[in-house]
C-alpha cells in the first residue's frame, strides 16, 4: 500500500484532491460571506425605499394641501375683485336716496320711473339670454358686435 501511495500519479491525484477540497472550503466561506453581504444590502435597500416612499407621500400630501390653498386663494381673490368699493356703495346709496326724494316731491315721476326700470330690467334679461349674447360671443370685436350693442 505504501508503494501505491508513493507513485507519482497517486501523489498528484491526492494533491489535486486536497487542493480541490481547500478551494471548495474557501469558496463555501466566501459564498456565506457574500450571502450575508447581499442580505445586508437588501435590508439597506428596503430601508432606503421605505424612507423614500414616506418622503414622496409627505411631498404628495403637501402638494395637495398647497393646491387646495391655491384654489381657496383664487376664489378669495375673485370674490374680493367682485365686491363693490366704498365709493361705489356710497354712490348707490346716494342714487337710492335721490330716487326716494324724487318720489316724494314729484308725484308724476314715479310711474315713468317704474316703467323705465321695468323696460331696462327686461332688456338686460333678454341680453343675457337668447341669440344676442351668442352672437356677441361668436363675433366679439367685429362691427356686427358694435351694431348689436347700439
Amino acid at each position: 500500500m505504501k508503494e501505491f501511495l508513493t507513485q507519482p500519479f497517486v501523489l498528484g491525484l491526492l494533491l489535486g484532491i486536497a487542493m480541490t477540497i481547500i478551494v471548495w472550503l474557501n469558496s463555501l466561506t466566501r459564498m456565506s460571506s457574500l450571502k450575508k453581504e447581499m442580505k445586508r444590502q437588501k435590508d439597506f435597500l428596503n430601508t432606503q425605499m421605505d424612507i423614500t416612499a414616506k418622503g414622496n407621500e409627505s411631498v404628495k400630501k403637501e402638494l395637495e394641501q398647497l393646491r387646495k390653498e391655491n384654489i381657496n386663494l383664487k376664489t378669495t381673490c375673485q370674490t374680493w375683485q367682485t365686491k363693490p368699493t366704498k365709493a361705489e356703495l356710497r354712490s348707490l346709496i346716494a342714487y337710492n336716496r335721490a330716487l326716494e326724494i324724487l318720489f316724494e316731491r314729484e308725484r308724476g315721476f314715479a310711474p315713468y320711473w317704474q316703467t323705465a326700470l321695468k323696460e331696462a330690467e327686461a332688456e338686460i334679461e333678454s341680453s343675457d339670454k337668447g341669440i344676442v349674447p351668442l352672437i356677441k360671443k361668436l363675433i366679439s370685436g367685429s362691427t356686427v358686435s358694435t351694431e348689436i350693442d347700439q
